[in-house]
């Protein structure tokens, strides 16, 4: 089988609505696919903190985390990469940022995340996403040349959502912004995004992207799309994302990854992923 790395988003991807997976089930596809030499990368936009809470109930030393939109890569708690954002661009982006309505900006440094404020309707959503996130009184108490990545919050339309992703790329075209659903956009360096961690290990493997697989739902699993000749979105996923994956499979409700995974296994093939090609 042709199979030699496997890329996975977390939220309304492998994640039900809820926060939770099937971790058991995980768990043993996962020893099955590392003992067929596979690769996986989880390739997310929580935190690499947040994401190895995520995995504590199994051992995954051999699990790759591509946390901040795969702008922080983490293995075995060593740190492989952080892509860190322009810092005369980002003081720009900060105040660009400040003029929008009821945003909600956290800055990410991969390990902890930083806002002046958020929107106290929304503060117990944020904090599933950002248990760690400290409060500042200013943007000058935070390291702002290590940070990986700005997480914004917004109740806006999707539609508003795209169009604030669409004004700072325009602006900055050092950032790349996309929406990452459930009412965020985030920015972080233009060669940066999911899509390069998934080149860097393709690079660090020999993997041909014939040999990839990816796995998502929202715009910002759109670099990895490029880069997998098996790219899978969910049913629930973007309408944009489905447009240019070439597979598309289940829900996130119905653990529709995890089927897939397990079909891999059983099958020892890719052959039955022609049922789900568009």
């Amino acid at each position: 089988m042709s199979l030699k790395l496997i890329g996975i988003d977390m939220d309304d991807t492998l994640l039900r609505s809820n926060k939770t997976y099937d971790e058991d089930r995980f768990r043993k596809v996962y020893e099955k696919l590392k003992q067929k030499g596979i690769t996986v990368v989880i390739a997310s936009g929580n935190s690499y903190p947040r994401l190895d809470e995520y995995f504590s109930h199994m051992n995954h030393e051999d699990l790759y985390f591509a946390g901040d939109n795969g702008n922080y890569i983490v293995k075995k708690n060593e740190v492989l990469h952080s892509a860190v954002m322009d810092y005369p661009d980002l003081l720009g982006v900060a105040k660009m940022l400040e003029k929008m309505n009821n945003v909600s900006n956290i800055y990410c440094d991969g390990m902890n995340s930083y806002a002046t404020w958020v929107n106290k309707d929304y503060e117990d959503y944020i904090l599933s996403y950002y248990g760690n996130l400290q409060i500042v009184d200013s943007l000058d108490e935070i390291k702002m040349d290590e940070i990986v990545k700005i997480a914004n919050h917004s109740p806006a339309s999707l539609t508003e959502i795209k169009e604030h992703a669409k004004q700072i790329t325009e602006t900055y075209p050092s950032f790349d912004a996309v929406s990452s659903g459930g009412g965020w956009f985030d920015i972080f360096d233009v060669n940066g995004g999911k899509g390069s961690a998934i080149q860097a290990l393709q690079e660090k493997y020999n993997v041909k992207p014939e040999e990839t697989m990816v796995f998502g739902d929202s715009q910002n699993d759109a670099s990895m799309v490029e880069h997998a000749k098996y790219s899978v979105a969910l049913s629930n996923a973007d309408d944009k994302l489905k447009e240019i994956s070439n597979y598309e499979i289940g829900s996130n409700e119905e653990q529709a990854v995890l089927d897939i995974l397990e079909k891999i296994i059983e099958m020892d093939s890719l052959d039955f992923m022609d049922e789900f090609q568009k």
